[in-house]
C-alpha cells in the first residue's frame, strides 16, 4: 500500500480543513465597513499549517494603474502560492492578482502627493499573497458571510452549495449545482485592460483590473471562442490603448490550478 503523502505531518484534506478554519480577529474598513483579515494573522495561520512547505512569488510584480474618479492610482500585480509535501514533492498552486491603492496626502504643504509608495507596494504583496491563500480556503468564510448579510438585507432568496451563492428563487439545475469552477457571470463586468495581448498554443490572454472589485487577473480569449466573439471585434479589442475600460459577459474557471476569466462576448 502506497504511503500516504503528507504536508507539514498532515494529509491534505487536513490542511485544508485548518486554513478554512475562522481568524481569531478580523478587522473592519473605515469607509466602507467591511471586514478584511489582518496581514499577520494570515501569515500566522498559513506558517502554523504549512510550516516550511509551501512558498510565495510574484508572477506579476506590481505596477501603477490608473482607475476611476480623479484618475485614483493603484498597484496592481500577481502572485503564487505552492504547496510541497514532506519530501519536498509539489502538491499543488493557486494564483491571484490583486491591487491596492496607493494612498495620496490630502492636507499640508505635500497635498496630492504619495504618502509612502513603498508601504504601498508592500500592502499590494500582502493583498496578492492573501488573495491566493484565499483559494486555498484562508479567509473564504469571511467574504461568503459578507454576502449572506447583504442578501439577507435585501430581503432576497439564497440559495447556495459549497461554492455557488444565489440570489433568485429559481431551483438549483444539475448544471448549475455543479458549476463551481465554471462560473458564467450573469451580467457584464466592467473591466480594464493593462497589458496587450501574450499568444498560447490555443489562446491570447491580456491582463486586466476588475473594477468591480479591484482586483487583478487575466483574460483568455480561446480559439474556440474566436467566432462566436467575432474576429473583427477581437482584433479591434487587441487594438486598443492600455487602460481601456469595457464591458465583457466572462466565465471564471480552472486552467492550470488558477483561476482565469474566458471571454465570451463583448457588451457595448
Amino acid at each position: 500500500m502506497e504511503k500516504q503523502r503528507t504536508i507539514n505531518g498532515q494529509t491534505f484534506k487536513t490542511v485544508l480543513e485548518k486554513l478554512k478554519m475562522p481568524l481569531e480577529f478580523v478587522a473592519k474598513h473605515e469607509q466602507n465597513g467591511k471586514h478584511y483579515l489582518l496581514k499577520d494573522l494570515v501569515d500566522e495561520r498559513a506558517d502554523e499549517v504549512l510550516g516550511l512547505n509551501y512558498s510565495f512569488k510574484l508572477t506579476a510584480p506590481p505596477t501603477i494603474v490608473s482607475s476611476g474618479k480623479g484618475n485614483r492610482k493603484y498597484f496592481v500585480g500577481a502572485g503564487e502560492i505552492i504547496i510541497y509535501d514532506d519530501t519536498g514533492n509539489f502538491v499543488c498552486s493557486r494564483s491571484a492578482g490583486g491591487g491596492d491603492i496607493i494612498t495620496i496626502l490630502s492636507n499640508g504643504d505635500k497635498a496630492g502627493e504619495t504618502k509612502d509608495m513603498s508601504d504601498d507596494y508592500q500592502a499590494c504583496i500582502s493583498y496578492i499573497k492573501k488573495k491566493c491563500l484565499k483559494e486555498l480556503g484562508l479567509g473564504r468564510y469571511l467574504s461568503l458571510n459578507e454576502k449572506v448579510n447583504t442578501l439577507k438585507k435585501k430581503n432576497l432568496l439564497l440559495e447556495c452549495n459549497e461554492h455557488t451563492q444565489r440570489t433568485d428563487n429559481k431551483p438549483l439545475s444539475k448544471s448549475s449545482s455543479n458549476n463551481s469552477k465554471n462560473d458564467v457571470a450573469d451580467k457584464p463586468v466592467r473591466l480594464q485592460l493593462l497589458s496587450k495581448a501574450t499568444s498560447g498554443n490555443s489562446f491570447i490572454k491580456f491582463q486586466v483590473l476588475n473594477k468591480q472589485t479591484s482586483t487583478g487577473g487575466e483574460l483568455y480569449i480561446w480559439n474556440s471562442k474566436i467566432d462566436s466573439i467575432g474576429k473583427e471585434n477581437i482584433n479591434k479589442f487587441k487594438n486598443y490603448p492600455i487602460n481601456t475600460i469595457f464591458n465583457a459577459i466572462v466565465k471564471q474557471r480552472e486552467y492550470k490550478g488558477t483561476m482565469a476569466l474566458d471571454l465570451l462576448r463583448f457588451v457595448a
